[in-house]
């Protein structure tokens, strides 16, 4: 994560930026939810031991039904992806949709050719990223990139408090830490449900 009070990098450049906040990242299977008891929006999630615990039919992660820039019309709630309150980001008009993992997290490798999949299918109708921290790379261009940047570490630290992946973040508008699917199985729900956000990211 940048030193505090350091201006935030274009999203797309690229440094060799490694530093000791990496190796605080954990894997989702290591940590639980904790599911809300209230109609409160937490500020995030709240973890204990073992994510495997998620039940499959309760939201972990609770959805708010406030459109910031919008104030007329309210944010569709989905089952496993949070609104983080913030607009969407674009990049010449295309919402950006990233995937923070690893090469040793479960979660990552069950996920990943989901997103990479659901993605790719989209064209050029999105900017979609997978960082791997373990090998500082975009997963989804051609070439190799040489770590992950500032302002994209800041995004990951600014979503998953805990250091947590896999981390999803879909065009700064909706957000989660680990899979709530992985724990069923369900990979069609996953697709479905990315896909549904992409909808509606791309008909704002």
């Amino acid at each position: 994560m940048a030193s505090n009070g350091s201006a935030l990098q274009p999203a797309m450049q690229r440094r060799r930026v490694f530093t000791t906040n990496i190796s605080t990242i954990v894997t989702a299977e290591n940590h639980t939810a904790v599911l809300a008891t209230t109609e409160k929006l937490p500020d995030t999630p709240v973890y204990d031991s073992t994510l495997k615990t998620l039940t499959s039919t309760t939201n972990p992660f609770p959805t708010s039904t406030t459109n910031l820039h919008s104030t007329s019309t309210t944010l569709p709630k989905f089952e496993t992806f949070s609104s983080t309150g913030k607009p969407i980001c674009t990049v010449d008009g295309k919402p950006v949709l990233r995937m923070f993992g690893k090469k040793n997290c479960e979660q990552c490798l069950w996920g990943a050719p989901i997103y990479d999949g659901v993605v790719s299918s989209y064209g050029d109708r999105i900017l979609a990223i997978h960082w791997d921290f373990d090998l500082g790379d975009d997963l989804l261009t051609y070439e190799l990139e040489d770590g992950v940047p500032d302002s994209e570490i800041q995004i990951f630290f600014g979503g998953s408090k805990t250091g947590t992946v896999p981390y999803f973040n879909f065009g700064c508008m909706f957000e989660r830490v680990g899979n709530g699917y992985y724990v069923r199985g369900d990979k069609g729900a996953e697709a479905q449900e990315m896909r549904m956000i992409i909808s509606y990211l791309n008909s704002l």
